[in-house]
């Protein structure tokens, strides 16, 4: 939680590569054990980071996610995040398939690299939508107490960290594929931009992450427990959602995020998700359902 406190510190933690997202709630002593840091030195300069003293040239975020609104988090994250990510990722894929195309028979590491950004970015295009549709909805639901928090998938927290993790380990394995980023092994100009659209992309997600994570999903799962109201469940507001998407020649996704709703349900709500079974049936059957492109 030491970047969730003190946002300032977050630029000073991506230059020393330490996990404030995806794992946000380890230690610090644990943090700097897996990056081989010391510690001592590590805590020295957060409390020069504290104190406003030298050592960041880099301009630190202003926006402040602990001061904000449920409902002004998720705008937040969906206007400069999950936005941000669908007008960059078509950009680096652009960029990597030229390099590819252009170095890879001296450099087959680089296809490894395409191939590795790939999946994270199919797995990043049905997070952030599942997100959207699901997990944003119900928590501006909570905060309004316009749901139920009884009806709320038990599950449902836990599952995205742990697709956060995930996402983590991937835009690990993607860091260490392609180098480091490390631009003076830039193998041309075109290369030279796909390191920089990489790790901007990098630093905007573990941002996301670190947001959702340690200050979104906290917040949520605080209100979480408190006693059963009268109000809509978390699943009305989803069908509906998905209804609208399969509208819009997207009945494939649909299905396929009403298939994980389910999967979270099936056990604590067997009324609601008996609803959601019956309309994942409805969509498969649909002609729609064939003719989404996805």
């Amino acid at each position: 939680m030491l970047a969730a406190e003190r946002p300032p510190r977050i630029v000073l933690f991506e230059r020393l590569h330490l996990d404030y997202c995806c794992g946000g709630s380890s230690s610090l002593d644990d943090a700097c054990r897996q990056r081989g840091l010391d510690v001592d030195s590590v805590r020295e300069q957060i409390e020069a980071v504290d104190r406003g003293g030298p050592g960041l040239d880099e301009p630190t975020p202003e926006w402040r996610p602990r001061e904000a609104t449920v409902g002004e988090l998720c705008e937040h994250i969906v206007l400069v995040h999950h936005d941000g990510m669908r007008e960059e990722m078509p950009r680096i894929a652009e960029l990597l398939e030229t390099v590819v195309r252009v170095h890879g028979a001296d450099h087959p590491d680089l296809e490894l690299v395409e191939r590795t950004f790939a999946s994270l970015r199919a797995e990043l295009e049905e997070h952030i939508e599942e997100e959207e549709l699901v997990l944003f909805p119900t928590c501006r639901g909570l905060e309004q107490g316009s749901i139920d928090p009884a009806g709320v998938e038990p599950g449902l927290i836990a599952r995205h960290r742990t697709e956060h993790e995930a996402v983590g380990r991937k835009l690990a394995a993607l860091r260490e594929l392609a180098g480091g980023y490390e631009l003076s092994q830039a193998l041309c100009s075109t290369h030279r931009s796909l390191l920089e659209g990489l790790l901007r992309f990098e630093t905007d997600l573990h941002r996301h992450v670190h947001e959702e994570n340690n200050v979104l999903l906290d917040r949520v799962g605080a209100m979480l427990d408190r006693p059963p109201i009268a109000g809509a469940t978390p699943v009305d507001v989803l069908i509906e959602a998905l209804v609208e998407l399969a509208d819009a020649g997207r009945a494939e996704r649909a299905s396929r995020l009403a298939a994980k709703a389910y999967a979270g349900l099936r056990r604590g709500e067997p009324v609601q998700a008996q609803r959601l079974n019956a309309l994942m049936h409805k969509l498969i059957l649909s002609p729609r359902h064939n003719d989404d492109k996805e």
